[in-house]
């Protein structure tokens, strides 16, 4: 039987759902620790969190908290005095269940995850390929099923209605599908130099080529990836290029982008209509332009 007094509860007030108050005791000859919920969620009936306790073996995990009152029923009521509360605690201990005791030493350390790095070196192997992919002349194997299973587009192609007859698919550059495998095998995807000795304007072209394969295929975290490299890289040269990505692959935050740095200025709106990336625009994208017009005047004014 122990007794648990907090003091100075108008303090616990600003502590959140996870915050406690802790009394560790021999009980049995065990170590427990009983900790004091000021404030769970929850919220009671009357709106207001719950004062909750929960009691554990040290190191062991914590038992289901225990709800005693909320806060508001706690404040009328006559167990608050001078700005403190008390808690009867009553631990009751089967000896015969306790658990053995734990015996000093280091613990023992879990290596991290490595089905990616399987992964990727069956990618890398070749290993019982079943599709090959065709890039300038150049041969890339895979294996359907864990690029089905990451790409419902491909689940589509290769198991379903849309299923090809042939087991090659031919992509435009090397470098893309690469990234494409790679990201596709084992989630990663590495920075954005991407291991590779490329200047910034081809860096964005290549996360551009990779975004639109992104959303083709359905893989929105690289499309996401993707999109925040080309948000971060906007310039005179790039933006006008990136403009009609975002419209065609709805990304909207990288439009408002690539949108807001061409008005931002004059001399850069000028710049930018001298390009001819903002020739393409207006060849491939001219719904953009109206939305363009409207938020350079909108500057002006």
């Amino acid at each position: 039987m122990k007794l648990l007094k907090v003091d100075g509860y108008c303090a616990t007030k600003t502590m959140g759902n996870e915050d406690c108050i802790k009394s560790t005791y021999n009980i049995g000859g065990y170590e427990w620790e009983i900790c004091i919920y000021p404030a769970m969620m929850p919220r009671a009936r009357d709106g207001t969190p719950w004062v909750a306790m929960c009691s554990r073996f040290v190191r062991e995990d914590c038992s289901l908290p225990v709800s005693l009152m909320s806060t508001g029923s706690l404040a009328s009521s006559g167990y608050l005095r001078n700005d403190s509360f008390t808690v009867l605690c009553v631990v009751t201990v089967l000896k015969e269940d306790l658990p053995a005791r734990a015996i000093p030493g280091k613990e023992v350390t879990v290596s991290s995850p490595i089905l990616q790095n399987h992964l990727a070196e069956l990618l890398r192997t070749g290993l019982e390929a079943d599709v090959t992919f065709l890039v300038s002349g150049k041969s890339f194997a895979a294996h359907k099923v864990i690029l089905a299973t990451r790409s419902p587009v491909l689940m589509a192609e290769f198991f379903g209605h849309m299923k090809e007859t042939s087991s090659r698919s031919a992509w435009r550059s090397r470098t893309l599908m690469r990234w494409y495998s790679s990201r596709c095998f084992t989630s990663s995807t590495p920075t954005l130099c991407w291991n590779f000795d490329l200047q910034h304007e081809a860096v964005t072209m290549l996360a551009q080529h990779l975004l639109a394969a992104a959303d083709k295929y359905r893989l929105d975290r690289l499309k996401e990836i993707c999109e925040g490299k080309l948000s971060d890289g906007i310039s005179v040269d790039t933006a006008a290029t990136t403009l009609p990505l975002a419209e065609q692959h709805n990304c909207p935050r990288l439009k408002v982008k690539c949108v807001d740095f061409i008005v931002s200025t004059p001399a850069i709106l000028d710049a930018v209509l001298a390009t001819d990336g903002y020739k393409h625009l207006e060849a491939s994208c001219p719904m953009v332009l109206p939305e363009l017009l409207k938020s350079a005047r909108g500057r002006k004014s």
